[in-house]
């Protein structure tokens, strides 16, 4: 009798290697699990690096402002050389990664991060909020997304497109949570609760980095050589220049980063804006939270249009979204506009 689809026949050798080696059943399911572990660590490390760190910027602008006399427009500079920086970090990710490997870049970057915002909790002048600025950016661009691109890549063979958008999706959650509860913070014991606050978290997650994170082990490598050196290559930059002979990759390139530019720069002054127009800060914190959570649910469903009508539709969609809510929120004065 012929065995049936998807098992193993009965004399089959692989059928008598387990019975003669059991661990090796044992350990491929353990290497299953722990890949689940690792899934879980990226999407707290998300929720929290880019939940909490980059999209609650935009609640500090007022109240420090306020408290030193600052310019809008000069205490903003904090969150542009925080982005500035993680962009450059990422430029060179595959250098890094080749030198030190995932875990010591991830663990470097939460514990700079920590020490950016306990420095931002005391400082007085904008010298040392964009020293702190600039030490949060080490943070951002060593827990990124290639960060954990690589870690799903080196774990899972198959949904990694998935996987990827789920942790993505952690940001907006991320992003609801901290902003309710920092404007809640800010408005009754100060932004420097906030900061403090976010200094702890941070510090916290330094140790399950250090304890969880690792590439899974290739046999004849040594946990990811191969592709860490593939990565730190003399001819690093050499596929990218290729890639830019090419016109339409310029385009894309260049269409992307203003559209990404516009995009960052209007969510982050929101809850500012929304604020000078008479909105209560916890108002407008809530609502700023709100908008980030929307953002991860909406990640989930563009994930699904593109793959269902392709990416110039997804992409379309996106930005007549964006364009929608730039407009309300020119003419924002109350929650429910805000809300909109």
């Amino acid at each position: 009798m012929t065995a049936a689809a998807g098992t193993v026949p009965r004399y089959h050798p692989a059928r008598w290697a387990r019975k003669r080696n059991p661990t090796l059943t044992v350990k491929s399911k353990a290497k299953n699990n722990y890949g689940t572990v690792i899934l879980c660590c990226c999407f707290l490390a998300y929720f929290v690096m880019v939940g909490m760190v980059n999209s609650t910027s935009s609640l500090f602008i007022v109240p420090v402002s306020q408290t030193y006399g600052f310019s809008r427009a000069a205490f903003s500079v904090t969150i542009s050389l925080t982005s500035l920086g993680s962009a450059i970090i990422n430029i060179f990710y595959g250098k890094l990664y080749a030198r030190f490997g995932i875990r010591r870049l991830m663990s470097f970057g939460f514990l700079a991060s920590g020490v950016a915002f306990v420095l931002m909790s005391r400082a007085a002048s904008l010298p040392v909020f964009y020293l702190g600025g600039l030490l949060a950016s080490i943070g951002l661009g060593l827990n990124s997304n290639t960060s954990m691109a690589l870690l799903i890549n080196s774990w899972f063979t198959r949904r990694q497109g998935t996987l990827l958008g789920l942790i993505s999706a952690s940001s907006g959650l991320g992003g609801f949570v901290f902003s309710t509860l920092f404007a809640f913070l800010i408005a009754n014991h100060g932004y420097q609760s906030a900061y403090i606050c976010t200094a702890i978290i941070l510090l916290v997650m330094v140790i399950p980095t250090v304890i969880i994170i690792r590439e899974k082990e290739v046999p004849g490598e040594e946990g990811g050589q191969r592709i860490r050196s593939a990565m730190g290559e003399k001819g690093y930059f050499h596929g990218f220049w290729l890639l830019l002979k090419q016109r339409p990759v310029r385009f894309m390139l260049i269409s992307t980063f203003i559209l990404g530019l516009t995009v960052h720069s209007t969510l982050v002054a929101s809850s500012a804006h929304m604020q000078i127009n008479g909105i209560s800060p916890v108002t407008s914190g809530i609502i700023y939270g709100g908008a980030y959570f929307s953002m991860g649910v909406f990640k989930v469903l563009m994930g699904y249009a593109h793959d269902r009508w392709g990416l110039k539709m997804a992409a379309i969609t996106g930005v007549l979204g964006f364009v929608a809510s730039a407009i309300v929120l020119i003419f924002v004065h109350n929650a429910v506009l805000g809300w909109a």
